[in-house]
């Protein structure tokens, strides 16, 4: 009997030891960090200026700081619209900002808004 007391005891002691030392052992795992590449075509860029053509697939301005320089962008079809409800309210001589990214030699824009109605 004394022998049975004495295996129990000796177990609960070691078991009691590892417990006690695996206490502050209860770190996370640090958390791994995902990279993602940015495509420079992705970044937004601005641009603002005078309506001179505008049609459902691309609108053409003329550049803010006026100096008759005019470019073109094509309109993505998701296009977001701000300030107005429709591309169709966008027309000829109307202030415009727009956001776009380049894709090849393309200049797509993703955003439209119109800072001030002319027509």
């Amino acid at each position: 009997m004394r022998i049975l007391i004495s295996l129990i005891s000796l177990a609960l002691a070691v078991f009691l030891c590892v417990g006690w030392s695996q206490m502050g052992n209860d770190q996370q795992p640090t958390p791994q960090v995902k990279t993602q590449k940015i495509d420079a075509k992705q970044i937004l860029k601005d641009s603002e200026g005078i309506v001179t053509e505008i049609s459902p697939q691309e609108i053409v301005i003329e550049k803010e700081d006026y100096t008759g320089e005019e470019e073109s962008y094509t309109i993505d079809p998701q296009v977001k619209i701000e300030s107005t409800d429709s591309l169709d309210d966008i027309g000829v001589g109307d202030m415009v900002s727009v956001k776009y990214v380049t894709d090849k030699d393309k200049k797509i824009v993703k955003v439209i808004r119109v800072e001030e109605f002319n027509h």
